[in-house]
């Protein structure tokens, strides 16, 4: 099995429930880790290792919620689903409301639980794409100069160069200037592609020149 694989990870201080979600997913195909506490999970998990958490509500020590709290508070994407005898609403909503992704009230069935689960998969993926983009946008963004990074802002608002030098104070020929620059640095080919591109890592309005302007 490749690190790179993603797994389920157990937190429940219930043993039988350990044992029986092992079965359930070995029977799929799917790797499973379990931890008996949340300062178990804490202390051992690989957190570079893609997958999604299984995490009982109630439990001794840190219960679920402040295990979900910490991860969230902590920028930690993984996603959470919920499994829990006590399934009220309140408690449900709460953990929605936490950045849970989902709340399994036990008991569910194995097909359910792995449907989540595969969902959950897909999920985490998708946020750990997101983010390595974000990383590399800022990456890019950090390249500019804090004349480009100014000219970047108007060019995302939708302002023309003539609107642009008029704003900044510059000729029209050093807004194209800086237009080609910035584009060349952000390695995109038009403005649309680059508000696209900064609109979708959710950066939109955080650029700051590192150099003085020019």
């Amino acid at each position: 099995m490749k690190t790179s694989d993603p797994m389920v990870f157990l937190v429940d201080d219930d043993p039988g429930i350990r044992k029986a979600m092992h079965a359930v997913m070995d029977s799929v195909g799917l790797p499973l880790e379990s931890f008996e506490s949340a300062e178990d999970f804490l202390e051992r998990r690989d957190a570079a290792r893609p997958g999604c958490l299984l995490l009982d509500l109630r439990m001794p020590g840190m219960n679920g919620l402040d295990l979900l709290h910490m991860l969230r508070t902590e920028g930690d994407t993984i996603p959470v689903i919920f499994i829990s005898g006590h399934g009220d609403v309140p408690s449900a909503v709460q953990a929605m409301r936490s950045g849970a992704d989902d709340f399994l009230e036990k008991p569910f069935s194995d097909t359910l639980l792995v449907d989540r689960v595969r969902e959950a998969f897909r999920e985490d993926e998708r946020r750990r794409k997101r983010r390595t983009r974000e990383v590399e946008v800022r990456r890019r963004l950090g390249s500019l100069t804090r004349r480009e990074a100014q000219v970047m802002e108007l060019v995302i608002a939708g302002h023309s160069s003539k609107d642009i030098a008029a704003e900044l104070g510059i000729s029209l020929k050093t807004v194209e200037h800086h237009r080609i620059h910035l584009l060349d640095k952000m390695r995109v080919d038009t403005a649309v592609d680059l508000t696209r591109e900064v609109v979708a890592a959710g950066l939109a309005g955080t650029t700051k020149g590192n150099q003085p302007s020019t």
